[in-house]
């Protein structure tokens, strides 16, 4: 391979090897892997020691496949420069195994600090996480852990967030903070990335374009959460790429009844709520809910 250099998502060091200039350049500065990857960093000295893993991507080639072999991870493409960003998607996929395996659990959703405590908003993509995130922050002086991705874990046997994506992404300029982003063709904010680990205390699911109601406590939020924290690691839910390629499932019977575990322990130790509706009502009911949630705070 021509080039090879490193890249580590929280505490897990990927080794990327490859024959084609523009994927180094992409991981070495593109956006889009900090806003999908928690505590994202580029490095190419060698000095980091033994990978967890170990990623050849091949371009040019004639048959696109992605598989994982000898312990090492292989994806071929035909031309992925047509569509670049889908290696932030493979990065994701290789690291699912190697974060579970540590006790470690990556989540597609937001998180927000608010007096100490972590809520987490779920929900899937163009479900409002980002705004609603960014309103709360305003309104409430909460600080934003990840707008898009985080990692969970358990801390003297509680839930806790440990770090989120340290870039965020808007359609529209929320701020001044935001800069236009040409590649990616959207406003972005840098955050402060890695953080101390923080307590989940709530936990909100967002979901639009449904009758206006809201639920609390529902089974319905526990398969939601494990759904979210399963799709990558199966080999499913990701990028569309014209090519077909097929990401083989990593998933067994004993991470998935970790999984499991987990996100019972985390929906039955805390309160989650659900908002269906249009935009305006999940947010006046997050904005409900996080004011009650301030108040609680004050008190103790």
């Amino acid at each position: 391979m021509d080039y090879m250099f490193y890249i580590t998502v929280y505490n897990v060091s990927i080794r990327i090897c490859t024959n084609e200039i523009n994927v180094r350049e992409y991981f070495k500065s593109n956006l889009f892997s900090r806003h999908m990857l928690p505590v994202y960093s580029y490095s190419e000295d060698i000095s980091n020691g033994v990978p967890d893993v170990v990623l050849t991507i091949t371009n040019g080639c004639n048959q696109p496949m992605i598989n994982f072999k000898d312990g090492q991870f292989f994806a071929n493409y035909k031309d992925i420069c047509k569509d670049i960003r889908h290696l932030s998607y493979l990065v994701l996929y290789v690291i699912q195994t190697c974060i579970q395996r540590k006790g470690l659990y990556y989540i597609h959703s937001a998180a927000v600090e608010i007096g100490g405590s972590c809520v987490l908003l779920l929900g899937d993509s163009m479900s409002g996480k980002t705004t609603v995130a960014l309103e709360i922050c305003r309104d409430f002086g909460a600080r934003i852990i990840g707008d898009d991705s985080v990692i969970i874990g358990e801390v003297n046997n509680k839930a806790v967030i440990l770090a989120g994506n340290d870039t965020i992404f808007c359609n529209e300029r929320y701020s001044e903070a935001f800069s236009y982003d040409d590649m990616n063709k959207k406003y972005y904010m840098t955050i402060s990335g890695s953080k101390e680990s923080s307590t989940v205390r709530m936990i909100v699911s967002l979901i639009p374009y449904c009758e206006n109601r809201t639920t609390k406590n529902s089974r319905q939020g526990l398969r939601k959460l494990l759904d979210l924290m399963s799709l990558h690691i199966a080999g499913i839910g990701y990028y569309y790429l014209p090519e077909h390629l097929i990401y083989p499932n990593m998933d067994n019977s004993a991470l998935a009844k970790d999984r499991f575990l987990f996100a019972a322990g985390l929906v039955n130790s805390v309160d989650m709520y659900e908002l269906c509706g249009d935009r305006e009502y999940i947010m006046d009911g997050c904005k409900d809910i996080f004011s009650k949630l301030q108040t609680i705070g004050s008190q103790t």
